[in-house]
């Protein structure tokens, strides 16, 4: 049997429709009788089983992985990194992460960003390159001895064979200090201050 013979069986013309109306009919059956591939439509439908399967899939590992994590930090070992600052804040317990240290200042070289009698908050830096002009560092002089944990703001780098060198300067100064500071010579960056009340 023959597409045409198909057709007439499905939707077979009638002699009521002129020439022009058979042959559009004829025509739509012919498109729909080629349009309809089972394996094709089968396909299909395994296709989208396997798109939805895929996504449950990625979504059940996505779960599983939190799951995971969940229970390593519920059950892992805790790791307290706070310190009590009652004594910076007195009638309230605060806690601080202990990577941020203290320190309190004296002098008006930094006023009015830090003043007599403040604490200053500052962390370590490990890499110097990222300390910029701007900054606020704490650090050792670098020609006097025992004269340590000042807190100036940098105005100049240097690298000096691969060494970073800084120029400091208080806000309250008009010069900068005479002595470049030496990387080794900074504890770390100021973060913050407590000021006195």
């Amino acid at each position: 049997m023959n597409t045409v013979d198909a057709i007439k069986s499905i939707n077979p013309i009638s002699e009521e429709h002129s020439e022009f109306e058979n042959n559009q009919i004829t025509q739509k059956c012919k498109l729909n009788v080629r349009t309809f591939n089972p394996k094709r439509e089968k396909l299909k439908r395994r296709g989208n089983v396997d798109k939805k399967t895929v996504t449950i899939l990625a979504l059940l590992i996505l779960v599983g992985i939190t799951g995971v994590g969940w229970l390593k930090a519920t059950l892992g070992p805790s790791y307290d990194n706070t310190r009590n600052w009652a004594e910076f804040f007195p009638g309230y317990e605060a806690y601080i992460d202990q990577r941020i240290h203290p320190a309190a200042m004296s002098g008006t070289s930094m006023m009015p960003t830090i003043n007599d009698g403040d604490t200053v908050l500052w962390v370590e830096v490990e890499n110097k390159a990222e300390l910029r002009v701007g900054d606020i560092i704490i650090f050792k002089h670098p020609t006097l001895a025992g004269v340590d944990n000042i807190a100036h703001r940098i105005a100049e780098v240097e690298v000096v064979g691969g060494e970073y060198w800084f120029r400091t300067k208080g806000d309250n100064l008009s010069e900068p200090d005479q002595q470049m500071v030496p990387e080794n010579n900074v504890h770390g960056l100021v973060i913050g201050v407590i000021y006195k009340t």
